[in-house]
């Protein structure tokens, strides 16, 4: 089978090793005389590179000689590995001397990549919630770790990575071993460590490697094949716990704090449109995959509901926050106000404001109150709407109980926390991905291969094999016909010999757990050494140093693209593609309207310039005039884009090294001194005005005329008393607010203009309008456009309307007009109705009284004259009543009482004549006397029932007048 390929020493020649000093990395010499070398590399964790170095070699004489090797090579010493344009810096440790059985002594080396170095730095009390790398400012856990302890950089972070936080709480560990686990707590992200520029990039796992094509089978590059299925390691139920027992109880519409997923053994199980079962599952019924799949479905369609319902009771539960905080600050003022009238009745004070104020404060208490239960209500509706559906959810509701016994047994358990998560949302989403990835057998595969990376007639296929590389593994027998990505490459340089470790999952610490045990050493340091200046170079003019790194980095670019060297380019139907060998990961690709940029090998393309505009993770450069760039943050608009930027506190105060920079006591610079006297003072060039700065009198801007005595015109001092002297302006125009010797004025920087006016004296010109809960004026007068007037004895005067629920006078309310409302006088003694009723229990009217109708349950008494109209059914008593018409009596007219002993007449008067009808008491008779007599022109005259007189002879029988 080997006969198909082509070695030569051509691999062997070209991977060369050269010994470093571990300071400076230069190179000591090459390691030629060496054998046996090996390099692992590892998928996420940290490469292996391992040589042996023989004490005796042949020298030009083929005389036997010590190797120079052995005398040159030390621990701690670096190796720089060379394989065409590719270079890498391993550490060494623990050099080994070894005398075999047969005599044979030999130096053995063993290298991991230099960031192993990390392990010689302690990471010690590391407490707090952080992203994983803060691009911005340094609150992060890179910039508080490896920027801060070592000379290594960030190159490149994934984007997802910039908006998630975790809570540490870290006693002591190394440097290496935290930072691989603290990546390993923000998700699925890997490391990727570039040991030539000392720079660590963190890449998405499913972003990190491409399949490239590459494809092993048997007869075509597998020498051996092992297959390992690890189906003790599945979980079908993942507990999912975050820090403080945090649960995932409130976000999972089942109510529960696990996550269940049986895809794994559902494999097979399908259905057409209709629902009928067209393919069948090997592990579990179809019964029960259905109904899994009916309530997989089930759970999707209340998803959104089940978020509604968060939203909803979220909303409700910031709004009772928000209420109690309100309500607990009314309280806070009652118990305020019941103190000052405690003060004002232990004084003899008047508390009738503070009783009307306390009042008005349980009042709003009550309001408060009431709005605190109707949200409280709210959030139960809620509470039990969720109740409900997660009821339909159950699983008793969902599965048969023969369902639930069979689903037992496909039920794997584990439990999974993760202390650095501190929101239920992040702790969901993670535990998610890891049940994903945990719900299926971890299937590993070891590949013997044939080393195409020294095969000379496989130019194409030795550059897809990558650390990361999706690869294709053939072998029928045993049915295996999968991608998975590589990750584990062990390649034996001098011995021809190849083997590769693929699996379907990322195991991060794969590579990483072999040298844990080397990691557990103890590891002491007495020195602490801040390593940040390199990330951005401190000086006193750090806006222009943003510009030095700004440019210096458009700089590279411009000598990376005038070099143009390496480079590989491809031009076929996928569009113009340009890359170089030496950097695989961060290439171009163009096509008719887009130009892409990816950083990882081509999984995404994060940056790319369309007709639409320019689409970026980070935008490097200077940003113009809708950004601002200050000492240590940027403002985008009125956005600030992180504290911290640039640490510029190194700078300063280090005489030793940096004298230039160094503030020296009682020297001016541009102004500027500091002496143990007055602090620190700032003085204009014409001696003028100077600010004084100090613990004892505050804050001081004072002004001079001679430069010798200083008036104080603005001061503060440390009780918190701010005092000005002179004039204190803000805004312009219509916005301006001043105060001067002439007041306060709002609205203009002229008094007289000014729609508000305060002058000193207490006079307050208000030209809009005054909206206030209250106002209490003591003295003085009131004039509103003359038509409302109070002058200085409380009198008002007012000429439009008066609207009240009620108006109090302690003598008397004189208006023309009263329009709309009532009148209730002395408790009801005098009322009048809307209606226009009036109610009085006693009254004395002068002058007349209209009224269409009414009705008197007394008498009525009349000294005048009572006329017009008529009169029925009452008594009429005193003086005269003149009636110019008619006057109808329905039955009886009675004139006078029984005990009046004066005769009672009533008169008839018309023109000239008269007659009298009159009542003589004492004879008890009837007088009947006209001028010219009496006269009946018809009927009889009666009496006591006879007929006196007939109407025939009427006029001879009655008595003339006369």
């Amino acid at each position: 089978m080997n006969n198909k390929f082509q070695f030569e020493n051509g691999i062997i020649n070209e991977v060369k090793l050269y010994l470093c000093r571990p300071s400076d990395r230069a190179t000591i010499t090459e390691l030629y005389h060496i054998k046996d070398r090996n390099l692992t590399i590892n998928y996420g964790g940290v490469n292996e590179l391992s040589f042996s170095v023989p004490y005796a070699i042949l020298d030009e004489n083929n005389d036997t000689v010590r190797n120079p090797l052995v005398d040159q090579i030390y621990g701690d010493f670096i190796v720089r590995y060379e394989y065409k344009q590719q270079q890498e810096y391993y550490i060494i440790t623990n050099p080994e001397y070894v005398m075999d059985s047969s005599g044979n002594e030999q130096l053995n080396i063993l290298c991991y990549q230099q960031h192993y170095e990390w392990k010689n730095k302690l990471v010690r009390a590391l407490k707090g919630t952080y992203k994983l790398y803060d691009p911005a400012g340094a609150n992060g856990v890179l910039n508080k770790t490896l920027l801060t302890q070592t000379d290594w950089t960030v190159d490149y972070i994934d984007s997802s990575l910039l908006s998630k936080h975790r809570t540490f709480d870290t006693s002591e560990t190394n440097l290496l071993e935290f930072i691989f686990s603290a990546i390993e707590t923000y998700g699925s992200y890997i490391p990727f460590i570039d040991t030539v520029n000392k720079r660590l990039s963190v890449y998405l796992d499913e972003n990190y490697g491409r399949d490239e094509g590459l494809r092993i089978e048997y007869g075509h590059y597998l020498k051996s094949l092992k297959e390992t299925d690890k189906f003790d390691e599945v979980v079908t139920r993942l507990y999912i716990y975050g820090n403080d027992e945090l649960s995932i109880y409130g976000l999972n519409p089942t109510g529960t704090s696990y996550l269940e997923n049986y895809s794994f053994y559902m494999y097979g199980y399908a259905e057409d449109t209709q629902g009928n079962v067209i393919g069948h599952s090997k592990f579990m019924s179809d019964s029960l995959c259905k109904a899994l799949r009916s309530y997989e479905k089930l759970l999707q369609s209340k998803a959104a509901v089940f978020s509604g319902y968060l939203s909803t009771l979220s909303g409700h539960q910031s709004t009772l926050a928000v209420k109690k905080n309100e309500l607990y600050g009314l309280q806070n003022e009652r118990r305020t106000l019941l103190d000052l009238k405690d003060v004002l009745i232990g004084t003899g004070g008047d508390v009738t404001s503070v009783n009307g104020q306390i009042e008005f404060k349980q009042t709003q208490i009550d309001d408060k109150t009431t709005e605190i239960t109707d949200v409280n209500l709210s959030i139960t509706a809620v509470n039990n709407q969720i109740a409900t559906l997660k009821s339909q959810l159950s699983e008793s509701a969902n599965f048969t109980t023969s369902q639930i016994k069979e689903k037992q047994f496909f039920t794997k358990e584990k439990t999974w926390q993760e202390s650095n998560i501190t929101k239920a949302e992040d702790l969901l989403e993670q535990g998610g991905k890891n049940l994903q990835l945990w719900s299926q057998p971890n299937i590993a595969y070891e590949c013997d291969i044939i080393d195409i990376i020294a095969a000379l007639n496989v130019p194409y296929d030795k550059e897809k094999l990558k650390i990361g590389t999706v690869i294709t593994i053939y072998y029928p027998r045993f049915n295996i016909d999968i991608k998975a990505k590589v990750i584990t490459i062990d390649h034996d340089i001098d011995g021809n010999g190849l083997k590769v470790t693929i699996a379907n999952t990322k195991d991060i610490k794969s590579g990483f757990l072999k040298i844990k045990d080397l990691l557990q050493r103890s590891n002491t340091t007495s020195t602490t050494v801040d390593m940040s200046k390199h990330k951005w170079d401190l000086s006193t003019e750090n806006n222009t140093q943003i510009n030095d790194i700004l440019n210096e980095a458009w700089d590279a670019n411009k000598r990376a693209i005038e070099a143009g060297d390496n480079q590989n380019y491809s031009l076929n139907e996928r569009g113009l593609t340009l890359k170089s060998p030496t950097d695989p990961f961060n290439y171009l690709r163009g096509l008719h309207n887009i130009i892409g940029f990816t950083n990882d090998g081509g999984n995404t393309w994060k940056n790319a310039l369309t007709p639409n505009g320019l689409v970026a993770e980070v935008i490097k450069g200077k940003l113009g005039a809708f950004a601002t760039i200050a000492t240590d943050q940027i403002l985008i608009g009125s956005t600030l884009i992180g504290d911290g930027l640039i640490n510029s506190s190194g700078a300063w105060n280090t005489a030793a090294t940096q004298a230039g920079n160094s503030v020296q006591k009682n020297t001016f610079y541009n102004g500027v001194k500091i002496d143990s006297a007055s602090g620190l003072v700032i003085t204009r060039s014409d001696n003028r005005s100077r600010s004084v700065f100090n613990a004892t009198d505050g804050i001081k801007i004072q002004s001079s005329t001679d430069g010798v005595n200083w008036v104080d015109r603005l001061s503060a001092n440390s009780t918190g008393d701010i005092t000005l002297t002179g004039a204190l302006t803000t805004g312009t125009g219509a916005s301006a607010v001043r105060v001067d010797t002439n007041g306060l004025y709002i609205g203009s920087s002229t008094f007289s203009s000014a729609p508000v006016r305060i002058t000193p004296a207490g006079d307050a010109i208000f030209a809009g309008t005054i909206q206030a809960s209250k106002v209490n004026l003591t003295g003085g007068k009131m004039n509103i456009n003359n038509t409302f007037i109070v002058d200085e004895l409380g009198n008002a005067t007012v000429s439009g309307n008066v609207t009240a629920n009620a108006i109090a006078a302690n003598t008397y309310i004189s208006a023309p007009n009263i329009v709309g409302g009532t009148i209730n006088i002395g408790n009801s003694n005098f009322t009048v109705g809307t209606d226009g009723t009036v109610n009085a229990n006693n009254g004395t009217f002068r002058g007349s009284i209209n009224a269409t109708s009414g009705t008197f349950s007394g008498n009525i008494s009349s000294t005048a004259t009572i006329s017009g109209g008529i009169l029925k059914g009452a008594t009429i008593e005193g003086g005269n009543i003149s009636v110019a018409t008619d006057v109808e009596i329905g039955n009886n007219l009675y004139i006078g009482t029984k005990d009046n002993a004066s005769g009672k007449r009533i008169w008839f008067t018309t023109g000239s004549g008269s007659a009298v009808i009159s009542y003589d008491r004492t004879n008890n008779q009837i007088n009947l006397s006209a001028q010219n007599g009496v006269k009946i022109d018809s009927g009889n005259l009666m009496i006591n029932g006879y007929r006196a007189v007939t109407t025939y002879d009427l006029d001879s029988h009655v008595a003339k007048w006369g």
